[in-house]
């Protein structure tokens, strides 16, 4: 017998078996889990095949000290390949008891990223538990009659193949609907669980919810990771931290405790290969200071891109001369579900398409009714519509088709559609009704000057405050959201109503009053590859809100029941029978004397 740890094993045991034992077994009198999970890598993985920095260390120790865990990295700091050895290893501490999940945005993702290294540091092993089976993106390791058997070959459409539950499963959660990424995920309970989530900013909510499938047994584990880009999307929300107060954390930290667990930050300024004697030579593979030279001249220190891909944190709202950033779209809760003092209308703003590749198609859907006495408007999920080129039917009747059958599905009446009629558009519109056989469709240009209602806030007229008609219904959202009347942005949303820029006022010098102009919608394009499609749905439906609901900016809004007061008082103040007769200084005793 062998006496290691103070434990006594067989003579036949190896280092790297007593050593994920010993992890498995949570550590021992001498040492914690992690100190045995680092050995058992380095024992199986020697240098050159895995090159273990001081990233792996606070990743291993984060993995064995927290069950739910985010991590947020720059582009080329290992993230996958960490942490698809971690888990292979954790999954060959008991192989014939555990389901490893491991998850990304799609198959050809999944492959060319953490499967692919999962795959690699498993082909170097000899004698390994388990089989690949590539038609099940899977290790599997065969359930039979006594629960375990390492020696036979079983066919993939075999019962002990088919019904194992015990592997590393590869699976990818497509950008469809909830229901649609839900049904690929796999729901089972075994003995030990995780479930491995790469790519974490770019998936829906279902991951997530599979966690609720694969909790049970003796222990469940949870790793999203990926380079941050939004407080709103899936990474950012699970990595808020505890206090719930995003201003308590900045890029300065190495991790921070979140309300499920820890969030781990790998800096790309602070990589290995920069900090570490000899790291170029040594980590040639991750993330150099000349690499960070690099991007900082292509894409410029303070672009969103810049600190989500090479730094690794959210950006700050300030880099950048915006109309919304994601701390107003939380601080006034636009991204929080309304709750109704009643029923509510239906709405759709709808952004047309017309070629195949082109800028899509986007119904937006919303909800207009009253919380706590006061008219809101909360978004839905946004519908893409296909585009469709069909030699039998001219593309632009196919998609007004399919935004009707949409409308219909959802229980949405013309009158509370609105289209976007800029430029070319105009005829799709008339597509849309003639296909419908109804009229009254909202049409809402973006071009032109802007209208002629009155902006309370500045007493003024909208084309004495905008530049155009598209900068005064984005600021239309905006002035509403000031007041607490937007909910259900998401993080689709979100994104492209923080992306668009407000123009430096030197486009309007001359003015006295520089007039207010977001940047067009091509020059946005250009600069960011995005189409704000999703944004321009959501203003428009908010028009349609504001016409036919008559939805607008509700004073204040302080607490539920006081009403538009700042309405009140400028009806009363224009009526001079009504005026107060007693300036402010009287009123409040400030006069002197």
């Amino acid at each position: 017998m062998i006496e290691r740890y103070g434990i006594e094993w067989p003579d036949v045991t190896s280092d790297s078996t007593i050593e994920l034992a010993c992890y498995r077994l949570g550590g021992t009198r001498d040492h914690d889990a992690a100190y045995h999970l680092s050995n058992a890598i380095k024992l199986l993985w020697p240098e050159p095949i895995y090159m273990w920095s001081y990233w792996t260390e606070r990743l291993v120790r984060a993995w064995c000290s927290h069950d739910w865990l985010t991590i947020w990295g720059a582009s080329s700091t290992g993230k996958s390949t960490s942490l698809g050895l971690i888990s292979l290893a954790h999954w060959l501490s008991a192989p014939f008891c555990t389901t490893m999940t491991i998850c990304s945005t799609t198959k050809d993702a999944l492959r060319k990223r953490i499967w692919c290294e999962v795959l690699k540091f498993y082909s170097y092993l000899k004698d390994a538990p388990g089989r690949y089976y590539p038609g099940r993106t899977a290790i599997i390791f065969p359930q039979v009659a006594d629960g375990i058997d390492t020696s036979g070959e079983f066919r993939e459409d075999a019962p002990e193949i088919r019904e194992s539950r015990s592997g590393i499963f590869g699976v990818a959660v497509q950008r469809g609907s909830l229901h649609e990424s839900f049904s690929n995920l796999i729901g089972v309970h075994n003995t030990y669980n995780a479930l491995l989530l790469d790519e974490m900013q770019s998936v829906r909510e279902a991951a997530v919810e599979a966690v609720s499938n694969l909790q049970g047994g003796d222990e469940f584990k949870f790793v999203g990771m990926g380079n941050p880009s939004s407080r709103l999307d899936l990474l950012g929300r699970y990595s808020r931290p505890k206090s719930g107060r995003w201003e308590d954390i900045n890029d300065t930290m190495d991790g921070w405790e979140t309300e499920r667990g820890y969030c781990v930050f790998l800096d790309g300024r602070k990589s290995p290969a920069i900090i570490e004697p000899h790291g170029e030579i040594r980590y040639p593979f991750l993330l150099k200071q000349r690499d960070i030279d690099t991007r900082a001249k292509w894409f410029g220190e303070n672009s969103h891109k810049f600190w989500s891909q090479t730094i690794g944190f959210i950006p700050p709202d300030d880099i950048s001369n915006v109309l919304f950033t994601e701390t107003f779209i939380i601080h006034h809760g636009m991204d929080k579900a309304a709750y109704w003092d009643g029923s509510y209308e239906l709405v759709a703003g709808v952004d047309w398409s017309f070629t195949e590749g082109g800028d899509r198609c986007v119904l937006l859907p919303a909800r207009v009714g009253h919380e706590n006495g006061v008219m809101v408007i909360e978004f839905l999920e946004p519908h893409l519509i296909d585009i469709e080129v069909s030699a039998s039917e001219p593309t632009s009747f196919i998609t007004a088709r399919k935004v009707m059958n949409k409308c219909v599905e959802l229980g949405i009446k013309p009158a509370f559609v609105g289209c976007d009629t800029s430029a070319t558009q105009g005829p799709q519109t008339d597509i849309l009704e003639q296909v419908w056989g109804v009229g009254g469709i909202v049409r809402v240009g973006f071009g032109g000057r802007a209208s002629s209602r009155r902006i309370e806030s500045d007493n003024k007229l909208a084309y004495e405050v905008y530049a155009n008609r598209m900068t005064e219904l984005w600021y239309q959202l905006y002035n509403l959201g000031r007041t607490r009347q937007v909910r259900g942005v998401g993080a689709d949303l979100s994104f492209e109503l923080v992306s668009r820029k407000l123009l430096d006022t030197a486009v309007t010098r001359g003015r006295t009053n520089p007039l207010l102009q977001l940047e067009p919608k091509g020059a946005m394009r250009l600069r960011t590859d995005k189409s704000p499609d999703i944004a321009d749905a959501a203003v428009i439906a908010t028009e349609v809100a504001i016409e036919r609901l008559g939805l607008y900016v509700h004073g204040m809004n302080v607490t539920a029941g006081v009403g538009d007061y700042m309405a009140m008082a400028n009806e009363y103040n224009l009526n001079e029978a009504e005026e107060y007769a007693t300036d402010m200084e009287e009123a409040y005793g400030t006069v002197a004397g």
